[in-house]
């Protein structure tokens, strides 16, 4: 009897044992799992994650996992079961927090209003909506094209956005050339929203004319140039516009929406993460903003700035150059304006834009002056497409193309191509 109480004693210390070690594991992923969703709920209150708000959001991150670490030890030590034992309590709390946050981002994104508008307006998610990521198409006529935030977008030789070839040159018509990099091409926007079209479509009612876009994504000063030496004896323009974009400062092959690597945290299965799961691409998005932030990876005005004489310099040149060809030996009036969709006076881009605008005017180039940039500047409306693309919007071509509009209409070469009014 005595035997049967002392076995009796034993299995119950045992039952309590292994009941406060099942208690630790329930309690470090409940634990976990809220700590993780308190993290989430800073992510809806801080949604641009900039300065204060990234900083607190990684805090919270930092903070969960080393809470989690060390309540592994102590069940660790407490328990005496192994490490790997442990180890499996931890990934499983990982595992269900991501579950939980990845849940969490498919009821924001997809429980609200479609955010497929180009003005920003309803723009509320924290990842990009499948309906405005990149989807690869085939369209006859186009050597690659896509829609992207919700835009088709074509590429015929050289990257220019059409699908057939160059019209004929007609006398009776005045031509425009519009030179430029994807500022000009109308990256992230219809192409009859472009501020090309915008000019052709104003000026067409009054006078005989064609707009042709050959803005090219990606293009520097460098290959304004080269495709000025190419294209205009072949297309015969009565005006060439070149809407200069900040980058082009930078030299040829520069892409500065590519972002930098440096600073890459390995992890298995990375990549697969970031590209099939709502959660890898937020937080890929957010360490990399952060690492901005904290200037351990250059964006692209850092880049510029870094080695602004060389920059300049270069740039100065391709101007005088491309001057020297348009102007003078092909006597074509020549205007170019900066394209900036985030107007700021008090910021790096300002700079750099009144930088452009002297050695466009030093070249002899007709400069029409940014000054909506002063005007918009402390207006609360938004000139790029959205968080996820930041070329500019329609409100923004429309804004290029109502400044542009006013310089060809004074030119004395358009007048002869003025439409007759019937009486």
């Amino acid at each position: 009897m005595a035997s049967l109480s002392a076995k009796f004693r034993s299995s119950l210390m045992n039952f309590d044992r292994n009941s406060d070690h099942r208690l630790l594991w329930v309690t470090t992923i409940f634990v976990g799992t809220v700590l993780f969703e308190l993290a989430y709920l800073l992510v809806l209150v801080w949604q641009s994650l900039e300065g204060t708000g990234l900083l607190i959001f990684v805090a919270c991150i930092v903070g969960i996992v080393a809470l989690q670490f060390n309540l592994l030890l102590k069940n660790h030590r407490s328990s005496g079961k192994s490490f790997v034992q442990n180890l499996f309590l931890i990934l499983l709390s990982i595992s269900i927090t991501f579950v939980f946050f990845e849940l969490g981002l498919n009821i924001l994104q997809f429980g609200g209003e479609s955010t497929s508008t180009h003005d920003g307006s309803n723009s509320n998610e924290l990842v990009m909506p499948e309906e405005l990521q990149r989807k690869n198409v085939t369209v006859a006529g186009s050597e690659w094209s896509y829609y992207w935030q919700g835009v088709l977008h074509v590429h015929k030789y050289e990257g220019f956005r059409r699908t057939t070839e160059f019209p004929a040159k007609q006398a009776d018509t005045f031509r425009v050339l519009v030179l430029g990099d994807s500022l000009t091409y109308g990256y992230g926007i219809n192409a009859e929203d472009t501020y090309a079209s915008l000019i052709e479509s104003s000026l067409s009612k009054s006078y005989q004319m064609e707009v042709l876009n050959l803005g090219v994504s990606g293009y520097q000063s460098e290959d304004v140039l080269r495709i000025a030496k190419k294209y205009l004896p072949r297309l015969q323009p009565d005006l060439v516009i070149y809407g200069m974009c900040l980058n082009d400062f930078l030299s040829s092959g520069i892409d500065e929406y590519k972002a930098k690597l440096e600073y890459q945290v390995p992890f298995p299965m990375k990549r697969v993460l970031i590209e099939r799961t709502l959660v890898g691409q937020f937080l890929s998005d957010k360490y990399n903003a952060l690492l901005i932030n904290l200037g351990l990876r250059n964006d692209f005005f850092a880049d510029i700035m870094k080695d602004l004489h060389s920059y300049q310099v270069r740039f100065a040149s391709d101007m005088q150059s491309l001057n020297e060809f348009v102007q003078q030996q092909h006597q074509t009036p020549m205007l170019s304006m900066v394209l900036n969709q985030f107007p700021c006076r008090d910021c790096r881009s300002y700079e750099i834009t009144q930088i452009a605008e002297k050695l466009i005017a030093d070249s002899g180039i007709q400069l029409i002056l940014a000054d909506y940039i002063e005007e918009y500047a402390d207006k609360n409306i938004q000139l790029y497409v959205n968080q996820w693309e930041g070329h500019p919007n329609e409100t923004a071509n429309r804004i290029f193309a109502a400044k542009l509009v006013p310089a060809i209409e004074q030119l004395p070469q358009l007048q002869p191509y003025q439409r007759r009014v019937a009486h």
